[in-house]
């Protein structure tokens, strides 16, 4: 698993926006693995990231969401 996985699936999937979670699960990798190349990805601008919020129970937070930037 690898960057290029990643983007291949981004882009296989455009224009919806996926989470990390969803990433790793869908390219058959760790979390952990994913995290970093998707950290890797967002620094060179080579993907869109935006945080979205989620709503659980009794609170909410920001999760960042993953898109190809293409």
């Amino acid at each position: 698993m690898g960057q290029e996985d990643i983007i291949r699936f981004l882009k296989g999937n455009q224009p919806k926006w996926f989470n990390a979670k969803e990433i790793a699960k869908a390219v058959q990798a760790s979390n952990t693995s994913v995290n970093r190349c998707l950290g890797s990805l967002r620094k060179h601008r080579e993907v869109l990231c935006r945080d979205i919020k989620v709503e659980f129970l009794n609170h909410s937070k920001y999760v960042p969401f993953y898109s190809y930037k293409g």
